[in-house]
């Protein structure tokens, strides 16, 4: 299959001059998600195609999820709308409580069942390129983002749009690695970069610290070109650090970006988390199990500097 990620020169799969960490990070994200199917971006990224039937079903759940709150006339008129400019629009001038400062949809008592029914759905997915046999944890429960655009002001200080690695966050591990899903709405002008460490890359690199320090970090890597398209899922080693670009003019853009733990993670890189949860959990819901929140959408969401909480308030609901 011919790559159409954009070619990376420089990036082979060892260099002499590599620090022991980095081979040892190389060796191991290829261990943990090459595949038959995957589409090698650099040594610590990769892609997969996802087939249009999956993609076609899984936006069907994502629409009924996001429009959930919305007043039942409206939702009605967008339930045959595949329009996502038009539906990323409303949601836009609606100001949904459910969702976060940082652009993440947060699932609600009211619309648990549209959640769950989204979640079988990206199972579904998932499997259709092969990830289900990759991962073993997810970093809390996935959840879809919107980025409305370019913003104005001051960012928290774990935004997005501060360059970083997602093993910075208190919930997050140094054996993670990052999902990211784009799905619809403007992906030219409202992407995101890509950065590769340089050879004498170390794991304390990976150190904590708010997304907003890391300014002295961004000098150890270099930005590489990876396509980022609504076709495809896009997996990075935490060593590789991403950034949110919001261009001038840009419009809104919806994906799915979260942390996972590959099967064969590094012991003694991972610490478990009560955020962490298990792929065999999110594999049943929405058949065997149902999750289910009890925060009302009608309350309001506070500010945190790492948002780990927002998920919080839930208990599973087994149907046997």
């Amino acid at each position: 299959m011919k790559c159409t990620f954009g070619k990376q020169k420089n990036l082979k799969k060892y260099n002499m001059k590599d620090s022991i960490d980095l081979i040892k990070r190389k060796s191991f994200f290829r261990k943990n998600f090459y595949c038959r199917n995957s589409l090698k971006n650099c040594d610590l990224i990769y892609s997969y195609k996802i087939p249009k039937d999956e993609l076609k079903n899984f936006l069907f759940d994502v629409k009924n999820f996001v429009i959930s709150p919305l007043d039942k006339n409206i939702k009605n008129e967008l339930k045959c709308e595949n329009n996502w400019t038009k539906i990323l629009k409303i949601i836009n001038k609606e100001k949904f409580q459910n969702i976060t400062h940082n652009g993440l949809f947060v699932p609600k008592k009211e619309i648990s069942i549209e959640y769950n029914m989204m979640i079988k759905s990206f199972v579904s997915l998932i499997k259709s390129i092969g990830l289900d046999k990759k991962i073993k944890y997810f970093i809390g429960p996935p959840q879809l983002r919107i980025k409305f655009g370019a913003k104005k002001g001051k960012f928290m200080p774990n935004s997005s749009e501060f360059a970083h690695s997602d093993a910075w966050t208190d919930i997050n591990t140094k054996s993670c690695s990052t999902l990211f899903l784009p799905l619809a709405g403007d992906c030219t002008n409202n992407f995101v970069n890509f950065f590769y460490p340089n050879n004498d890359y170390s794991d304390k690199w990976l150190n904590r610290r708010y997304f907003k320090d890391g300014h002295d970090m961004i000098k150890k890597y270099k930005k590489i070109n990876i396509k980022y398209e609504k076709t495809s899922c896009i997996v990075s080693d935490s060593s590789i650090l991403h950034q949110s670009i919001t261009k001038q003019n840009s419009k809104p853009r919806l994906s799915m970006d979260i942390g996972i733990i590959p099967k064969n993670y590094k012991k003694n890189n991972y610490s478990f988390h009560k955020n962490h949860v298990p792929y065999d959990l999110i594999e049943k819901i929405g058949k065997d199990k149902l999750m289910i929140y009890y925060d009302s959408i009608k309350k309001k969401i506070k500010k945190t500097k790492t948002g780990s909480k927002t998920q919080a308030n839930r208990r599973i609901l087994s149907l046997n």
